[in-house]
C-alpha cells in the first residue's frame, strides 16, 4: 500500500534481506544494496554533483568515468537477474532459476557497483 500512495522508502539495511528470503536466496541482494547505496542513492537525486557529470571540462559532454558507467550497468543488469529468477521461479522453472541464480552470483563476484562518493 505504501507504494501506491508513494509513500514507501528502502532501506537499504533491511531490504535486500527480505528479497533474499522470499525468493529462497543466499545474501545475493542483501549484499548488494548495501554496496551499492551510495550510487543508486545519486542516481535517484540529481544535485549539484549529479549536474558536474554532465560537462566535460568547459563543454556540454559525458563526465562520467569509465567507472560510473560501469556501476550504472551493473546495476541495472541486477534487474535483469531479478526478474529472471522471479519469473522462473513463478512459472515453476527450478532448473532455469538456479542457472539465473549462478550467473548471477559469478557475474557480480567483485562487481558491486561502486561510485566515488562525490557523485
Amino acid at each position: 500500500m505504501k507504494i501506491r500512495k508513494d509513500r514507501y522508502k528502502v532501506s537499504y539495511e533491511k531490504d535486500g534481506a527480505k528479497i533474499d528470503k522470499a525468493l529462497g536466496m543466499s545474501p545475493i541482494f542483501d549484499n548488494f544494496l548495501k554496496k551499492s547505496q551510495s550510487m543508486l542513492h545519486s542516481l535517484t537525486h540529481s544535485g549539484t554533483a549529479q549536474l558536474k557529470k554532465r560537462w566535460d571540462q568547459d563543454w556540454l559532454g559525458s563526465g562520467f568515468s569509465d567507472e560510473d558507467i560501469l556501476a550504472l550497468l551493473g546495476a541495472c543488469s541486477v534487474a535483469a537477474f531479478l526478474i529472471t529468477i522471479l519469473i522462473t521461479r513463478h512459472f515453476g522453472l527450478e532448473e532455469q532459476r538456479q542457472t539465473a541464480e549462478s550467473a548471477w552470483l559469478e557475474h557480480g563476484r567483485g562487481r558491486w557497483p561502486i561510485v566515488s562518493p562525490e557523485v
